[in-house]
């Protein structure tokens, strides 16, 4: 397969006004030179600019952690610890993000993965596959660690963990 080299054309006229004509009218034009064909323009769909999400504030994540107080009837314990302390670190202070972390975290019981969660995990991860459905290793494991123990998942990742079946979760207001 070979792949596609981009040119800037900023400072060619001639071509730039052609490319805007074939932008607009969303109509390929053959480009030729003297009768013989030598290449195809044809419009491409605009690549979706990355939505960033902004830094949250300490203030914020002190009214998550007021807010997780109401939901004693969720069991949140399947966080998965390891993103959580990757967040910290992505912050230009991370200590103060992963005190915050340990504070949330100190409520809760943590589970350990064990043998049965694992078959699980497999389960879910060959159905997935089978239906072209795959999703990360980590959330197969938080869902099959949900699955286990007979919880309710609070997350805001429901794209990927409405994938699981039987999965009870919980979306957040954000």
């Amino acid at each position: 397969m070979t792949s596609i080299i981009p040119i800037d054309i900023s400072n060619n006229p001639e071509i730039l006004s052609l490319v805007k004509e074939v932008a607009s009218t969303k109509k390929s034009r053959l480009l030729r030179i003297s009768g013989e064909n030598v290449a195809l323009l044809t419009p491409v769909k605009p690549t979706k600019k990355r939505r960033t999400k902004p830094e949250k504030t300490l203030g914020e994540y002190d009214r998550f952690l007021l807010g997780v107080g109401a939901w004693k009837d969720i069991n949140a314990e399947e966080m998965s610890i390891g993103e959580i302390y990757e967040g910290a670190f992505s912050y230009a202070d991370p200590q103060a993000h992963l005190k915050i972390f340990r504070q949330f975290l100190s409520s809760f019981t943590l589970l350990n993965l064990n043998e049965p969660i694992m078959q699980r995990f497999a389960e879910i991860r060959s159905f997935l596959r089978r239906r072209g459905e795959i999703i990360s290793d980590f959330d197969i494991l938080i869902g099959a660690t949900a699955l286990h123990h007979g919880l309710t998942l609070l997350t805001y990742n429901t794209r990927h963990f409405k994938r699981i079946p039987d999965l009870q979760f919980y979306p957040p207001t954000a």
